[in-house]
């Protein structure tokens, strides 16, 4: 079993009580987020055609943006981003900053069998429990879960009247904790585990994956968990019930 580094696992009451994990812009990097919106609508290039440079941050937002990645890249693996000025941005513009923030951060990854890259959370009716069923489109309260991504962005426009509270916990302490409890059950979690791709697979590709819940390479701790999908494996594919 491999030694799974922990020196970066926090608890709630640590988040409460050092919140560096949030942090606000000021009017100026605000404002620079905004300049750059106005820019990104001028050129109205295909999103896909963009490069950051079509979403051009001036010197204090690009610090603001590199020290909120910083920061989900370090201890908490998360940040709160507060102050963008999203009450002068309709949907679209909303979207569009959304876009142009990510050209800054990395390369986007699609994530429903649409190939979408951004998609609405809102109840649409869709069932979250339910095969190729997700969350962001049902009113469900979801399973804690890891996306398979080193950044997953989350824009607030319009908060909801009731509900829509996110939980996050570090995952390095779930597994210190593990450890603590059943250290057996590492190895178990290191092993292999079916997940259903939800029918967003390639057509040429089967529609499960394997990959360990949690695991680590060269220093890099690693956890991969999504109950409704590994659940969703074992229900529909007869091989990931061996």
């Amino acid at each position: 079993m491999t030694e799974l580094p922990t020196a970066a696992a926090w608890r709630a009451d640590q988040a409460a009580a050092d919140t560096g994990w949030t942090q606000r812009l000021s009017a100026e990097e605000a404002e620079g987020f905004d300049a750059a919106l106005r820019h990104a609508r001028t050129a109205d290039k295909p999103w896909l055609a963009m490069a950051p440079q079509d979403f051009p941050l001036p010197a204090a937002s690009r610090a603001a943006l590199q020290r909120a990645a910083a920061t989900t890249q370090g201890r908490w693996g998360m940040c709160l981003l507060k102050g963008l000025p999203v009450d002068r941005w309709n949907e679209h513009e909303a979207r569009l900053a959304c876009w142009g923030i990510g050209l800054h951060m990395g390369v986007a990854r699609t994530q429903n069998r649409a190939s979408d890259f951004i998609a609405d959370v809102r109840n649409e009716g869709g069932s979250y429990k339910g095969t190729n069923g997700r969350g962001y489109n049902t009113n469900a309260g979801l399973d804690f879960h890891c996306d398979s991504a080193d950044v997953v962005a989350l824009l607030c426009r319009r908060a909801a009247k009731r509900g829509g509270e996110s939980k996050v916990v570090s995952s390095m302490a779930v597994v210190e904790e593990l450890g603590r409890r059943r250290p057996d059950l590492l190895a178990v979690l290191q092993g292999p585990w079916f997940h259903s791709y939800q029918g967003a697979q390639h057509p040429d590709a089967p529609p499960y994956y394997m990959c360990p819940l949690v695991g680590s390479a060269q220093g890099h701790f690693a956890m991969r968990t999504n109950r409704k999908n590994v659940m969703a494996a074992q229900r529909d594919f007869p091989r990931c019930r061996a």
